[in-house]
């Protein structure tokens, strides 16, 4: 798992960096397994929302539409992820 951690411009106070984390999918034969990368790629999704929200009440647009960036490319990965587990079941089973 790895993090991208954007510190901000430079109005934005040192002691709040922006973090947002994008785990790294294995294969099933050595990671872990579908419902645990979704669990987790949820719970980023639910700490950059609370970050979204901390950027929309301080009025910082440029760090909001960072974050926006940011949890719609993992939202994007999540979606290709399961799209590709799907696909790979139903390979599986025929």
């Amino acid at each position: 798992m790895r993090s991208l951690t954007h510190r901000g411009s430079p109005a934005s106070p040192p002691e709040a960096p922006l973090s947002v984390t994008v785990v790294a999918v294995k294969s099933r034969d050595n990671g872990p397994g579908l419902p645990q990368v979704v669990t987790r790629r949820l719970d980023v999704a639910r700490v950059g929302l609370a970050e979204l929200r901390r950027c929309l009440l301080a009025a910082e647009p440029a760090e909001a539409a960072l974050l926006l960036d940011k949890l719609d490319e993992d939202l994007l990965l999540l979606q290709r992820r399961l799209r590709l587990e799907a696909e790979n079941e139903a390979v599986t089973e025929n």
